[in-house]
């Protein structure tokens, strides 16, 4: 196992990856110690992101745990191969780096918005209006940078664009660059008229993060814990897309709406 070094996020979605796979191979971490020639505690170390395996030991763990080939090996091949890199990420609070590491490395991202415009989509101004001495412009523009390549979808609650957070010009510039940003490869914006029924996502906003091939899916949904397991926000989702005005409907709806605000 490689020197020790205080344990990053790549590093402890790498060990929490091989933990994933022990659990699934049906094995105890002094099982597979055992197996490898090693005590248990080393399989804990590197599985709590405080150790990383060597090249070796990483395969012998995979063959170990059956995953000799396919998308779900090459992307903990992926995490060994960087675990040592630390993430623009990495200073904020673990939480919030977690997420935004899922985030950066995200093939796809559907997201449900009823009361706030999503950050991926803010201007500075309205950023700045909505969260005050708290905003980050560091981290605002590195966010932004993420969505070239990313596959966006994003459903809006209507009352959304109606509130005029900054004032009616901050608002009006917003909904402009929603505009823009609907007509980039990949981004698809929708809104949820305020007329709509019940559905099964009323409980508050929600984030799906697609990652690599080969890994599960991120759920965040903090204020919903009926809706924490990806297939519940996947079922809300779909409802949401169902109901939600298609994009050129929506794109008018945006439009009429900054038209009107005076």
């Amino acid at each position: 196992m490689n020197p020790e070094r205080p344990p990053n996020s790549r590093r402890r979605r790498l060990g929490s990856e091989l933990r994933a796979l022990r659990v699934k191979a049906g094995l105890s971490q002094r099982e597979a110690g055992r197996r490898l020639g090693f005590e248990r505690r080393k399989v804990a170390r590197i599985e709590s992101g405080e150790g990383t395996p060597r090249q070796a030991e990483l395969e012998f763990l995979l063959g170990l745990y059956g995953e000799d080939g396919g998308a779900r090996r090459t992307e903990v091949l992926r995490l060994a191969a960087t675990a040592g890199e630390t993430g623009w990420y990495e200073r904020y609070e673990p939480e919030l780096a977690r997420y935004l590491e899922a985030e950066s490395e995200a093939r796809r991202a559907r997201i449900w918005a009823p009361t706030l415009i999503p950050g991926l989509l803010r201007t500075e101004a309205y950023a700045q209006a909505l969260l005050g001495e708290r905003w980050d412009p560091d981290l605002h523009r590195a966010r932004q940078r993420r969505l070239p390549g990313l596959s966006l979808d994003v459903v809006i609650w209507e009352p959304v664009l109606r509130v005029r957070t900054g004032g009616a010009a901050v608002m009006r510039d917003q909904l402009a660059a929603l505009l823009r940003r609907g007509g980039e490869p990949g981004i698809s914006i929708r809104v949820l008229p305020l007329e709509t029924g019940g559905h099964p996502a009323m409980h508050g906003p929600f984030s799906l993060l697609d990652g690599p091939l080969g890994t599960p899916t991120r759920v965040d949904a903090p204020c919903l814990p009926d809706m924490g397991h990806p297939a519940d926000c996947r079922q809300g989702f779909t409802a949401l897309a169902r109901l939600s005005l298609d994009t050129a409907r929506s794109a008018a709806m945006i439009t009429e709406i900054s038209r009107h605000m005076g």
